[in-house]
């Protein structure tokens, strides 16, 4: 009789335990985490550790911590890989499409240089993107005040309009009109202009070459360069003065001054 009633009253606490939810509610052989067991959702059959993983819906059904695509069982399944356009997260694994790592290179996710969107998700739109480099979309127009091609550079701050006629070089405004590190007559499309010749009498080496009046090539044979043989300075830059300077062996205050070598 003891036993039946031990038997009874163990039939009573399982029942309560069922209504309680601590025991196998769904009723799939694994009783749930309140109950001491193993079974991560107790109000669905599906759900148990070992079952089935079914990728793409979000679960964890095998109870391992890991739901769904985000499960090693379901790497590579068709469920869960990213399509690169349909504006879901088939991977589930917080990136949607281009902006998914797994979309790099995809045809879908090439950037589009002129639609104002980022089409490939790196962050970057248009012109402002690397792949859109060199596209026509992305030249630069020297003189819209734009910084068209994306490069942080506008017009003739960028180096692209260095030989474009927006940007020649004002030979003597002390700009870098044209961007290219050289200002007025030391860029090379000064080199010819009327603004750039050496005056030899200014002490300004106008020129920009390096070279100041007398010493700039371009001043030789010019009158204000000619030594003058008897004032004690060194007329046309050439190191020496007066009857010292070969150009004052005819001169009469010179003469006897310079060696005649007879071969």
């Amino acid at each position: 009789m003891r036993w039946m009633a031990l038997l009874a009253l163990l039939s009573v606490r399982s029942c309560a335990l069922r209504s309680l939810g601590l025991g196998d509610r769904d009723g799939d052989g694994h009783r749930s985490l309140a109950a001491g067991g193993s079974d991560c959702d107790d109000r669905d059959a599906t759900i148990y550790p070992g079952a089935p993983e079914l990728c793409g819906d979000g679960i964890d059904h095998d109870c391992d911590g890991h739901r769904s695509c985000r499960d090693p069982e379901c790497a590579g399944t068709a469920r869960c890989t990213e399509v690169c356009g349909n504006g879901v997260d088939d991977d589930e694994d917080g990136l949607v499409d281009c902006g998914d790592g797994d979309c790099a290179g995809a045809a879908a996710c090439d950037e589009d240089c002129g639609n104002g969107v980022d089409d490939d998700g790196d962050g970057l739109v248009d012109c402002d993107d690397g792949e859109c480099g060199g596209d026509p979309a992305c030249g630069e127009d020297c003189g819209n005040g734009v910084d068209d091609d994306g490069d942080g550079l506008a017009d003739c701050e960028d180096p692209g309009c260095s030989r474009d006629e927006a940007c020649p070089e004002d030979c003597t405004n002390g700009e870098d009109d044209d961007a290219d590190g050289r200002v007025d007559c030391a860029d090379s499309e000064c080199w010819y202009d009327a603004a750039c010749d050496e005056d030899c009498t200014n002490g300004v080496d106008d020129d920009a070459d390096g070279r100041v009046d007398c010493e700039d090539g371009e001043c030789f044979g010019n009158a204000a360069c000619v030594e003058d043989c008897g004032n004690g300075a060194d007329d046309d830059a050439d190191g020496l003065a007066d009857c010292e300077d070969p150009d004052c062996q005819d001169e009469s205050a010179c003469r006897g001054r310079f060696e005649v070598v007879v071969g």
